[in-house]
Formats: C-alpha cells, structure tokens, sequence
C-alpha cells in the first residue's frame, strides 16, 4: 500500500503551518504516534477515524480534497476493520462512491467483510432506488434465509433496514414498531463507533415516527437530539433530518419555527455535494415548498417545484382547470393518486368525501400527523365540529 497520501498531508500541513503537536491534541494521540503516522514506508499506519479526523483538521474548508483523500485511504488500506468501518461511515456520510467500492471489493466468500458488503449492499440498492419498500423487504428476508447471519452488527441491521423498508411503504405504524425494539439489542455493540451510528439511526427512526404518530413532543424531544452539538461533524446527514422533522412538527402552528429549522437543517448541508447530500436538501426544500404554499408564503422562484407542490401551488391560487389536469395526468401515471394528492383535489372541489378518502388513506398508512391535512377541511365544511370530530376518530 502506497503512503503517498500522507506525503501529501504532510506537506500541506507543513505549508499551513500546522504542528504535530496540533494534530496530537486534535487526534487525542500521542506525538510519537503522529511522527509514527507520517514516517517514511510502504504501509498507511492510521486508523480510518484518526485519518479522518487529521484531512478534516487539514482540509478544514475543503470538502472535496476530505472526499477524494478519503477514497485514496479506503483504496489503500486492507485492514478489515478499516474497511468494515468504512461501510457505515461511507453510509451515514452519504458517500455512495465509496460505499459501492467497499461493496464490490468485499462482496466474496474469501474475504473478511463478505457478511457486512452483503448486508451494506441493500442499503447502496436502496439508495440508487431499485430496492425500497415491499421489494427491499423481501430482500431482507431472502438474505436472511440465504445465509445465516454471525454477525452480531449485521443482524442487527438488517433490523434497521426492515424499518426502513417500512418507512418506504408509508407503513409508520410498523416503522415505530420495530424502532422500539432497537435500543436492547444497539446497546450489545462493543464497536464504539458502529453503536453510536446504529443508535443515531434509531433515534431519527422515532423522529419520524413519532411526528407520523402525530406525537410532537417526542418528536421535537428525538429531533432535537439529532441536532445536538455532539453529531453535528461526524453524522451531518442525521443532524439535518433532526431540522427537518423539527421544522415539520409545527406546520400547523408556528411558519417561523418551520423556515428557521428548514433552514439550519439546509445549511448543514450547504458545503457537501455527493449525490446522497443533494436527495436530502430535494427532501427538506420540498417541505420548505409544502410549507410555504399551506400558509400562503411567496415560494422562492428559483427553485423549481415538484408535480405534487406545483398541484397544491395551482389550487392555492385558483389555477382549477391547470390543477384538473396536472390531477389526471397524476392518475395516469402512478395508477391512482396519493393522500397528499387526494387532499389537493378536495380543496380544488370543496369536497367532504374527497376529504374523508384522504383521511382514511393517512390513517391506514399511520400518518396521524398529515392526517390533520383533510380532518381541518372537513371541521370547516362541519356545522357540528365536534360531533364529526368523534366519528372520525
């Protein structure tokens, strides 16, 4: 294995002045060690957390250099720790590139890793999208009548994966289910890092389902612990879903609190640009669009609208025989339409049974909280709000 990489750190630190002591106190090592880290030889002595940390402290504003300095050291090392931990890095970093390489390199009997690329490789299918919901279910079965995993982290992942899985299929109920079996066995791993990443994914797991349970004080309680100092460097992808399932609780109370933690969830993200960071900012600026159409906000012209805002833009502002067809044209293409979309079309035809298929279909899908959408409609169209209020519960 090539040290050429950390020639090249060392150069550049030299240049900015940075000392060995400098990165002692930043790595928590030993000075020995960092001399130890950059001596001449064939072999790269630093471990994937050490290595990341020294690039970030570095490259400090220089997200691209950390990236392909990042992918130098998982092509050179061959420790299987490195690379095992590489899988989850790669993963809650939203480094695809780097996730399919350590995939394809360890997918093989003969290799240490070929249980975690196995398993690794249903969370790279899910994020190119040709494994999600009911088909990405089914594959966690298969796994795991193919092969019996030994793995402690493994089999608990694909735990994670099936929740997942759930959260494709609209299933929140089910989703919450399976994350409140999560917190015994995340606290049986001994791998520091591994425990930490599974437990972050647990708790943005609850965020989600307790705002779908329509539970916004443990939704705000989960949000604002993704959002905490403490992830904020090593899990920025998690903590921008803390802002964002933040932002959503109070879509129906409070415009300023939605654009603030739309916002500070949007600029955690500002500075990255893999493909996996880019779907997140699409996910929370479509909120942002949702939310500023629903309070009657000037949505920023810049950016383009998705089918299903431009629907709730179009009915905002009367554009009825635009939102009739964008409708049909909805219909058509995905075989029916969704709760969201339904909802649309209610308020485009004042309609109370539109309104109620909406409802039922959010109930069915445990979706208490956008369920709010259809049931306000309906209190409107009510004479007697609370007698329809009971029925509908």
């Amino acid at each position: 294995m090539s040290n050429d990489l950390m020639k090249k750190i060392c150069q550049d630190k030299k240049r900015m002045r940075i000392k060995n002591n400098d990165i002692a106190k930043a790595l928590k090592v030993s000075g020995g060690a960092v001399t130890q880290y950059f001596s001449e030889g064939e072999q790269i002595r630093i471990g994937l957390f050490h290595f990341t940390k020294l690039i970030e402290l570095v490259y400090e504003n220089d997200v691209e250099t950390q990236r392909e300095l990042l992918f130098g050291f998982i092509k050179s090392t061959d420790r299987p720790i490195n690379l095992r931990l590489g899988l989850e890095y790669a993963y809650m970093n939203g480094e695809t590139e780097i996730l399919q390489y350590i995939i394809e390199k360890e997918l093989n009997g003969k290799r240490p890793n070929d249980e975690w690329a196995a398993v690794y490789y249903l969370l790279l299918m899910r994020i190119k999208g040709k494994l999600r919901g009911a088909e990405l279910l089914k594959a966690t079965e298969d796994l795991m009548t193919q092969r019996k995993l030994k793995q402690n982290e493994m089999r608990i992942l694909v735990h994670i994966i099936k929740m997942y899985a759930y959260f494709d299929m609209d299933e929140h109920g089910s989703m919450l289910k399976l994350t409140k079996e999560l917190p015994e066995v995340i606290s049986t791993i001994s791998n520091p890092y591994i425990k930490e990443a599974y437990y972050v994914r647990m708790i943005e797991g609850y965020a989600h389902g307790y705002l779908r349970d329509n539970d916004l004080e443990n939704a705000r309680k989960t949000a604002l612990e993704l959002t905490s100092g403490a992830y904020s460097t090593k899990f920025p992808l998690f903590v921008s879903t803390g802002y964002h399932v933040l932002g959503q609780s109070y879509l129906f109370e409070n415009y300023d609190e939605i654009e603030n933690n739309i916002k500070a969830g949007l600029s955690i993200l500002e500075k990255y640009s893999s493909p996996t960071m880019i779907a997140r900012k699409k996910e929370i600026n479509k909120t942002y669009d949702f939310a500023q159409v629903y309070w009657s906000k000037n949505v920023e012209e810049e950016r383009e609208l998705n089918d299903g805002e431009q629907l709730h833009l179009m009915v905002k502002e009367g554009k009825k025989e635009e939102a009739h067809n964008l409708l049909e044209y909805l219909e058509k293409k995905n075989g029916r339409l969704s709760a969201f979309q339904i909802y649309y079309k209610g308020l485009l035809e004042n309609d109370a049974l539109l309104y109620r298929k909406s409802l039922e279909l959010f109930r069915k899908q445990g979706n208490k909280f956008y369920l709010k959408l259809p049931l306000i409609q309906l209190q409107k169209l009510s004479k007697d709000k609370d007698e329809k209020l009971e029925l509908i519960w």
